[in-house]
C-alpha cells in the first residue's frame, strides 16, 4: 500500500474539530510498523518565545503638598514610558525615589531619616534617589548623607530620569538640579490613581502663595 498516495488527510486537534489537508500541504515523514507515511505539519504549533529583559519596578514615596503629589504622578508617567512598572513595596523595587518638599525643615529631616530606613531595606543592585524641591535646594550635598543616595534630581530635570537612572544603576552617583524655566512637561501624561478627583498643574515652582499651602 502506498501511504503517500492519499489525496487528503483529516487531522484532529484536541477535540476542537478537524481540518482537511490537500496533498500539497507540508508534511513530516513518520515510520510505523516498518511502513513510512507522511503526517501533516501542525499549522498551530506554538512559536518559541523570545524572553526579553524583565521590566524594572519603581517605587515613589511622596512628601509635601498637592503639587508634590501631582509631580509623583508625572514621574510615573515619564518612567512608565521608559518601561518601569509601579510597585507599592520598596523592598522589591529596582528604583526607589523620594519626592520631597523644601518648605519646612521638619519635612527635610523626616526625609533624611527615611533615607536611612530605605537604605537598609534596599535591594543590593537597586537605585535610591531623591527628587523634587529638597533635591533642588540641597543638590549634590544629598549625595554625602550617611544614607547612601545614588541620584539627586530637581523638578526641572524629570525628563532626564531614564538616562540618569541608567547611569546610577551602573554605579555612578549623579545629580541634575539645573533650572529649566521653559520645562512644563506638557507632552507627558500623568499616571493618576483612579478616583473622583485629580490634580491639574497650573504653575510650576513655589511662590509661597498657594491657597492650600501651610506656609502663608
Amino acid at each position: 500500500m502506498n501511504w503517500n498516495s492519499a489525496s487528503k488527510t483529516t487531522e484532529y486537534f484536541g477535540g476542537c474539530g478537524s481540518r482537511v489537508r490537500s496533498a500539497e500541504e507540508p508534511s513530516v515523514p513518520l515510520r510505523l510498523c516498518g511502513a513510512q507515511f507522511r503526517q501533516p505539519a501542525c499549522p498551530y504549533a506554538r512559536p518559541k518565545l523570545s524572553l526579553g529583559p524583565m521590566p524594572k519596578r519603581l517605587y515613589i514615596e511622596t512628601y509635601g503638598c498637592q503639587m508634590n503629589v501631582a509631580d509623583s504622578e508625572l514621574l510615573f508617567g515619564i518612567l512608565g514610558r521608559a518601561g518601569y512598572l509601579r510597585t507599592d513595596n520598596p523592598g522589591e523595587a529596582d528604583v526607589v525615589l523620594i519626592n520631597t518638599c523644601a518648605v519646612r525643615e521638619n519635612a527635610e529631616q523626616r526625609v533624611i531619616g527615611r533615607l536611612g530606613e530605605l537604605q537598609r531595606d534596599r535591594r543590593p543592585d537597586g537605585v535610591l534617589g531623591v527628587v523634587g524641591c529638597m533635591a533642588q535646594r540641597l543638590g549634590p550635598q544629598l549625595l554625602e548623607q550617611p544614607g547612601r543616595v545614588d541620584l539627586v534630581v530637581g523638578p526641572d530635570a524629570y525628563r532626564n530620569l531614564p538616562e540618569l537612572l541608567t547611569l546610577a544603576a551602573s554605579g555612578r552617583r549623579v545629580s541634575d538640579t539645573e533650572f529649566r524655566s521653559w520645562e512644563h512637561y506638557e507632552d507627558v501624561p500623568a499616571v493618576r490613581v483612579p478616583g473622583p478627583t485629580a490634580f491639574v498643574t497650573v504653575q510650576r515652582g513655589c511662590d509661597y502663595k498657594c491657597t492650600f499651602c501651610i506656609v502663608p
